[in-house]
């Protein structure tokens, strides 16, 4: 299962079983986000984001952090995304964790027996 998000709607996450799907997905969660929000008066916030090649990265990743906290940082491998640092609130460290974690992506959308052999929630 491939997740994805779009930072510059809080909350406007989808996700797909192939990367096309993924995409195919998160562009109607987009549009469908932009509706509902332009429906109950919630504007749109720009979020400016800012790419750095990883071979031409000059700061320390304390630094890059602390800049983190304003706007995401995308790492590029030659134009490739690799890694990014988005500011986070109203999280913890196990929910941050479990919710990029493939493996319990897949346990916790059933694509995966359970270990444990109990059944699975019906959502």
């Amino acid at each position: 299962m491939i997740v994805a998000e779009c930072p510059a709607i809080p909350g406007c996450v989808s996700q797909g079983r192939t990367e096309p799907e993924a995409l195919k997905n998160i562009r109607e969660a987009i549009a469908g986000c932009i509706e509902a929000r332009a429906a109950n008066g919630m504007p749109l916030h720009e979020v400016e984001v800012v790419a750095v090649e990883i071979d031409q990265a000059t700061k320390s990743l304390a630094d890059c952090a602390s800049a983190a906290r304003r706007e995401p940082l995308v790492v590029l491998d030659h134009g490739k995304p690799i890694a990014v640092l988005l500011p986070l609130e109203n999280t913890d460290l196990e929910t941050a964790s479990l919710s990029s974690n493939p493996r319990f992506l897949k346990l916790s959308l059933g694509a995966e027996p359970c270990p444990c052999g109990r059944s699975r929630p019906s959502w």
